[in-house]
């Protein structure tokens, strides 16, 4: 929960990217939730939707990729 909160306030969930600081911008457009949010609104008002989608499958594999050897190994040392 301490790693999902900053994420999600720092996001596009909420409030649009357009009307946030600069700085809270920055963070906004590099976050997986952001992307999310984005694919999700495409799909419900019928916008563009390849790039939202590609960019969620994008952060859905490299966190994988990143995260499941951890656990991984991380299971391996405990039993």
């Amino acid at each position: 929960m301490l790693v999902i909160m900053p994420l999600q306030f720092g996001s596009s969930v909420f409030a649009p990217t357009r009307t946030m600081p600069g700085w809270l911008q920055a963070f906004s457009n590099v976050n997986p939730l952001t992307a999310l949010a984005n694919e999700s609104r495409a799909l419900i008002n019928g916008g563009p939707a390849l790039h939202p989608a590609l960019e969620v499958i994008a952060w859905s594999v490299g966190l994988t990729a990143l995260f499941a050897p951890l656990a991984v190994a991380r299971f391996k040392k405990k039993t």
